[in-house]
């Protein structure tokens, strides 16, 4: 492998990363939410009715931290708690009609984005950006590259 191709790789990403946070955050702002909040929704609409600490373990943030986000989105009418079927002493926490509503506004706002962003490539770049994306998405599943400490 290219050392240079890599290391321009994660400069390049690095800019994504920044670019993205800085109009997601104007975009959350506007919403009445933070970005970690948001992070929250789409992973509870995503991890079907998710444990408390489930949320806490993914999101590697404690479970104190994430119980005052998931008190403060049910103040704000986002989300609820659920009784587990199997264990009542479990807590599951789903998304309200409200929740599912921000949800969409969030993933289509990601979209209009990404349309602004492709409206300048050709179709042909925008399908090969997609399935290198795709690749690197399963790659960084399986290997677990992005934990901290890991090899």
């Amino acid at each position: 492998m290219d050392k240079h191709h890599i290391e321009n790789a994660a400069e390049n990403l690095a800019k994504v990363h920044r670019a993205a946070y800085r109009s997601s955050q104007e975009f959350y702002d506007s919403l009445g939410i933070t970005m970690p909040q948001a992070f929250v929704i789409g992973y509870i609409k995503q991890n079907k009715d998710p444990k408390m600490t489930q949320i806490a373990e993914d999101s590697s943030v404690t479970t104190a931290a994430i119980t005052g986000m998931i008190d403060r989105l049910g103040e704000l009418g986002y989300v609820a708690r659920k009784s587990d079927e199997h264990d009542r002493r479990v807590s599951r926490i789903v998304l309200t009609s409200k929740g599912l509503l921000l949800n969409e506004q969030i993933h289509q706002s990601r979209v209009r984005a990404l349309e602004r962003v492709f409206a300048d490539l050709s179709p042909s770049d925008v399908s090969a950006y997609v399935a290198t994306l795709e690749k690197f998405v399963s790659l960084i599943e399986k290997k677990e590259v992005f934990v901290h400490g890991k090899k």
